[in-house]
């Protein structure tokens, strides 16, 4: 199972890079995509390499990471568990095939519900993307003002 743990921990890694804006979700796949060929290095040094971070940046990460297990009693598993991920991160990340990040990717967010304060701004989000895409016309017609039946 040490592998495993391994997968955890970076996931954990690439999902607070992403949350934190350092990466975006292209990035992550692809990192992971490399991670998964060459799992002797870690997910930082892959994203060091593909140039999606710099050494600052890393250091940033990995010192993110230190507490963000601090914080939650130094367990892998329960910090990974409060880290929300959208659908379509996990979606990205599960269409790799890897088991061990699959097994890793099924405790992401797996503690955080709707109703978590830390989940809160994730879903203000999906209800103002939801609002626009119902105001947003569809069609040239509709946003001349024209009534289209």
């Amino acid at each position: 199972m040490p592998p495993k743990i391994d997968a955890s921990r970076h996931l954990l890694f690439g999902l607070l890079a992403l949350q934190n804006g350092l990466i975006d979700q292209g990035e992550l796949v692809a990192a992971f995509q490399a991670w998964t060929r060459d799992k002797g290095r870690p997910m930082a040094a892959h994203l060091v390499s593909r140039g999606n971070l710099d050494a600052e940046q890393r250091t940033l990460l990995e010192a993110l990471v230190a507490q963000h297990l601090k914080k939650h009693g130094g367990d892998l598993a329960t910090s990974l568990a409060a880290i929300p991920t959208d659908q379509p991160v996990r979606a990205k990340l599960s269409s790799i095939s890897d088991s061990d990040l699959e097994y890793s990717l099924a405790h992401a967010g797996s503690s955080v519900t709707h109703h978590d304060p830390e989940f809160e701004p994730l879903r203000r989000r999906a209800e103002f993307q939801s609002l626009f895409k119902r105001l947003r016309p569809t069609s040239k017609a509709e946003s001349q003002g024209a009534n289209v039946h």
